[in-house]
């Protein structure tokens, strides 16, 4: 079966950026992707118990229902050079051939496949960050007030 028409057939989603990047891939073309996982969270459920307790059930959950599509990923040891699992949400990072994620397609425990993407800041915002007062190289983002700063390190 074509990948086009599995990606026509699939009950996995794949973001548009991803199959215009699989349809016009190379041969050995190593491809960025995440997958997020059908398991959902049960948020309503635990919306009461303390943050670790959370924690703790949604890593369970992320670990049990990743564990069969990451040993199934190793059964192409040449054709998958990155896994990446997470919890935070019940998905992976993956780095994989085309064919690969042609056979993701086929797989039921699977909800979306997504474009990694990168993401550029434009120069002109770039320009906009405060200087350091300290002579480093360092920046600080501007964000609202009672929000984490979040240090960018500049090279």
């Amino acid at each position: 079966m074509s990948g086009i028409l599995l990606m026509l057939i699939s009950s996995v989603l794949i973001t548009p950026e991803l199959k215009f990047q699989l349809q016009n891939a190379q041969s050995g073309e190593r491809i960025t992707a995440i997958i997020v996982m059908n398991a959902d969270y049960p948020y309503e459920a635990v919306d009461n118990l303390p943050l670790r307790e959370k924690a703790q059930i949604f890593k369970e959950i992320a670990r049990n229902s990743q564990q069969d599509l990451v040993d199934y990923l190793y059964q192409f040891p040449d054709e998958v050079f990155e896994i990446r699992q997470f919890w935070v949400f019940n998905g992976l990072h993956i780095t994989v051939s085309k064919r690969v994620i042609s056979e993701l397609l086929k797989r039921e425990d699977i909800k979306y496949i997504l474009h990694n993407g990168i993401v550029k800041i434009p120069e002109n915002e770039k320009n906009q960050m405060p200087e350091p007062r300290d002579g480093t190289s360092e920046r600080l983002w501007l964000i609202p007030a009672g929000m984490q700063a979040t240090l960018v390190k500049t090279y």
